[in-house]
C-alpha cells in the first residue's frame, strides 16, 4: 500500500470514527470560520479541505477540485495536520462512500449529505409532484443526471432536499433542525457562488450556456418553493434573457436538459411566472394558439367528411359541455388516435374536472393544466401525422405501453404528461411539445371555465367524437385577465 493510500485510509477510515465526531453545528461554533477566505463549498464540503495527495486521481475529481486553495489564519497554505484538523471540525459526519465510491459527484458527501440525496432521490418526487418511482425515465432522475455534471444544480437539489424535510417535520430534535437549515442557507449560496463563477466563464466563451440556464433554472425553481416570489422572478427574467440570446428553448443542445426545463416549466409556471415566456410574448402566442386550433378544426372536418355523418344532428348524450355528437369518426387515420383504444391514457384524460362554482384548490387548476397539455400535444402529433396513419398507430401504441409497463392508473396526470414529453426525442417533437406548452401558459391567463371548455372540445376530438362548432380563444378574457 502506498503512502497516499495508506494516508487517504487514515482520513477516510471506517473505524477511527471519532477523528470526525463533533459537537452539533451551531452559530457559536462556526462563528470563528472566516468566510471571505473559504467558499461556502470550501467550509461545507470535506473533500475540498484533504490533503491534495488524498484526494480523487479520476478526471473528474481533478476537474472539480482544481480550483480550490486552502489558505491558515495568515494567509499561508495549510498543512495536512492543520487540513486534517478543519476536516474534524467541519464535518456534520464521519465520510461515506456509500453513494459515491468512485468520487463521481461535484462535492464527497457525508453522511449528512447523504441522507440529503437519498431522500431527494427516493422520496421528493412522489410527496412533491405525485411522480410514480416507477417512470422510466424519471424526471427526477433525469434531472439528477445534468445536476452531476453541473455542481449548481446539484448544490441546490440538496437545498431543496433539506427544505423540504424541514417542511415535513423529518427531524427528531432542534438541533437537527438547525442543521438542515444551515444546510439549506449554505448549498443555496453555494449554487449561487459557482452561478456566477460560471457566468464568468461563459462570458470569456470556456463553457456551454446550456448549463448556466440549467443552474439559474434550478435557483428559480429552489426559490419558488421558499416563498420567495420576488427572487425567483428575477432568476426566471435571467433565464429568459438567455434563452432569447441563443434564440429560444428550441436551441438548447441537451434533448434531457429541454424535456427537463420542459417539464417543470409546467410545474412551476402561473400566469405571472415563467422561465420561458412573459407578457411581451402574449401577442404572437394567441394568435399561433388560435391559428392550431382552426388547424385541428379542419381537420375534424375533414375526417367526419369521410365517414358521411357530418351533419348528423343527434344529440350528445356525453357528459362533456359544447355541442357535439354521439356518432364517432370510423375512417383508418380516427381509428389510429381515438383514445378508447388505448385505456391507460383515456383513464388519465377523461377524468372529470369540478365546475368553476366549487371550490378549486391549486391541485385541481394543475389537474387541467396537464391534462390540457396531454391533449395539445396529443392533438399535435395527430396532425403531424395525418398522412401516415401506421406511423400515428405506433406512435400512440408506444405511449400506452409505456403508461402500462408504469402502472399509472390513478395516478397523477403528469406522470403521463413526462412520458408523452420524453419518449420521442426528434426535433420534431422537440419543436412540438414546446409549443404546446407555450399554448398552456398563456390558457393559464383565462377564467378556469374556458379552459375546461377548451379541454373538453380537445377530448371530445381525442375520442373520435363529432362536434358542431370551432373553438377559439377570444382575447376579450385575456385583455382582463393578464396582469398589467
Amino acid at each position: 500500500m502506498t503512502g497516499n493510500s495508506r494516508q487517504t485510509n487514515k482520513l477516510r477510515g471506517k473505524s477511527n470514527t471519532t477523528l470526525f465526531k463533533r459537537e452539533p453545528l451551531s452559530p457559536r461554533n462556526v462563528q470563528h470560520i472566516n468566510l471571505e477566505d473559504r467558499s461556502l463549498t470550501q467550509y461545507w464540503s470535506p473533500r475540498s479541505i484533504l490533503p491534495r495527495q488524498c484526494q480523487g486521481q479520476n478526471p473528474a475529481a481533478t476537474q472539480r477540485d482544481a480550483h480550490i486553495t486552502q489558505f491558515d489564519e495568515d494567509g499561508q497554505g495549510s498543512t495536512s495536520e492543520q487540513q486534517a484538523f478543519e476536516v474534524a471540525r467541519c464535518s456534520l459526519e464521519q465520510f461515506s462512500d456509500r453513494l459515491d465510491p468512485f468520487a463521481q459527484l461535484p462535492v464527497m458527501l457525508n453522511r449528512f449529505q447523504e441522507h440529503l440525496l437519498s431522500f431527494y432521490l427516493q422520496a421528493y418526487p412522489l410527496l412533491i409532484y405525485g411522480m410514480s418511482p416507477r417512470l422510466k425515465p424519471h424526471p427526477v432522475a433525469t434531472n439528477f443526471s445534468i445536476a452531476i455534471n453541473n455542481p449548481p444544480n446539484f448544490q441546490a437539489a440538496l437545498a431543496r432536499s433539506a427544505l423540504y424535510r424541514i417542511s415535513l417535520k423529518k427531524y427528531s430534535n432542534d438541533t437537527e433542525k438547525q442543521e438542515l437549515e444551515i444546510a439549506v442557507m449554505r448549498h443555496k449560496g453555494e449554487a449561487i457562488r459557482l452561478v456566477k463563477h460560471m457566468s464568468i466563464a461563459i462570458e470569456r466563451k470556456t463553457q456551454g450556456i446550456d448549463m448556466l440556464i440549467a443552474a439559474i433554472v434550478s435557483l428559480g425553481t429552489l426559490d419558488t418553493r421558499t416563498g420567495a416570489k420576488d427572487t425567483a422572478s428575477v432568476h426566471f427574467m435571467a433565464v429568459r434573457q438567455l434563452l432569447r440570446s441563443i434564440g429560444g428553448p428550441l436551441s438548447i443542445k441537451s434533448v434531457l436538459l429541454s424535456r427537463v426545463m420542459l417539464h417543470f416549466e409546467t410545474l412551476y409556471s402561473s400566469t405571472t411566472t415563467s422561465y420561458v415566456w412573459d407578457k411581451t410574448d402574449t401577442k404572437s402566442l394567441l394568435k399561433k394558439t388560435n391559428v392550431f386550433l382552426d388547424d385541428i378544426w379542419k381537420f375534424w372536418l375533414q375526417l367526419a367528411g369521410s365517414t358521411n355523418v357530418r351533419n348528423s344532428n343527434r344529440p350528445s348524450s356525453s357528459q362533456y359541455s359544447g355541442a357535439t355528437t354521439t356518432q364517432r369518426m370510423s375512417s383508418p387515420l380516427a381509428k389510429a388516435f381515438i383514445l378508447h383504444s388505448y385505456p391507460g391514457l383515456h383513464e388519465a384524460l377523461s377524468r372529470p374536472l369540478k365546475s368553476e362554482e366549487e371550490d378549486l384548490t391549486p391541485q385541481d387548476r394543475m389537474k387541467l393544466t396537464f391534462q390540457l397539455t396531454c391533449l395539445l400535444t396529443l392533438c399535435h402529433v395527430v396532425l403531424d401525422h395525418q398522412n401516415r396513419p401506421e406511423s400515428l398507430k405506433s406512435w400512440m401504441s408506444n405511449i400506452s405501453h409505456m403508461v402500462d409497463d408504469a402502472q399509472l392508473t390513478r395516478q397523477p396526470c403528469n406522470n403521463h404528461l413526462w412520458l408523452i414529453q420524453i419518449h420521442d426525442q426528434s426535433s420534431q417533437h422537440n419543436t412540438r411539445v414546446w409549443q404546446c406548452a407555450s399554448f398552456v401558459w398563456l390558457l393559464r391567463h383565462f377564467p378556469y371555465s374556458v379552459q375546461k371548455g377548451l379541454r373538453n372540445w380537445l377530448l371530445a376530438f381525442m375520442e373520435g367524437r363529432l362536434v358542431k362548432s370551432s373553438k377559439n380563444v377570444d382575447s376579450f378574457y385575456f385583455s382582463y385577465a393578464m396582469p398589467h
